[in-house]
C-alpha cells in the first residue's frame, strides 16, 4: 500500500560540520507548488515560541517546487566575511543558497543555525494562519548531550 501525501514535506535534513547545513523539501503531488505559501521555522533549544512575529528563526520561502521533485536549500554564510563556504559537494546539490543577511530589511535571520537540540518545521499558510505540515525533531524538547569518559 502507498502512503498518501498531499503536500510538501522535509525529505532530508543535513547538519554537517561548520555551516554545512541544508534542508531538502519534496513535492509528492502532481502539481507545482508556490513556495511563497510556505516557511521554515527553527525552534531554538527546545523553544515553543519560535513562530512569533519578528523571530529570527523564520525563513519565508520563495520560488516554485515542481511536481515530484526535490528542492534543496543550502546555507551560505560567506556574505558575512568570516565564515567558510559550504562544502562543494553540498553546494552542487543546492537549488537555492540562503544567507543570513541577504534579505533586505529583515536583518540577520538564523533559521539555518540549527544543531542537535533544535526542531525544524515546515509551515503552510492556511487563510491567515500558519500550520505545521511537517516537523523534524520534537518542538519544545531540548536534546540532552551525554559524554563518555
Amino acid at each position: 500500500a502507498f502512503g498518501q501525501c498531499s503536500d510538501l514535506f522535509i525529505s532530508e535534513y543535513v547538519e554537517g560540520d561548520f555551516f554545512n547545513k541544508a534542508i531538502e523539501l519534496y513535492n509528492p503531488t502532481p502539481f507545482a507548488k508556490d513556495l511563497s505559501q510556505y516557511r521554515l521555522i527553527r525552534w531554538d533549544n527546545g523553544s515553543t515560541d519560535s513562530d512569533q512575529p519578528g523571530s529570527d528563526g523564520i525563513l519565508n520561502l520563495t520560488g516554485t517546487i515542481n511536481s515530484f521533485e526535490a528542492f534543496v536549500i543550502v546555507i551560505n554564510t560567506t556574505t558575512q566575511g568570516q565564515e567558510v563556504p559550504p562544502d562543494s559537494e553540498l553546494a552542487a546539490k543546492a537549488d537555492v543558497f540562503y544567507c543570513t543577511t541577504c534579505i533586505p530589511g529583515d536583518g540577520v535571520i538564523r533559521t539555518f543555525y540549527f544543531n542537535g537540540d533544535d526542531a525544524m518545521s515546515l509551515q503552510k499558510l492556511n487563510g491567515n494562519t500558519w500550520i505545521n505540515i511537517d516537523i523534524f525533531a520534537c518542538i519544545g524538547e531540548r536534546g540532552i548531550t551525554t559524554y563518555e569518559i
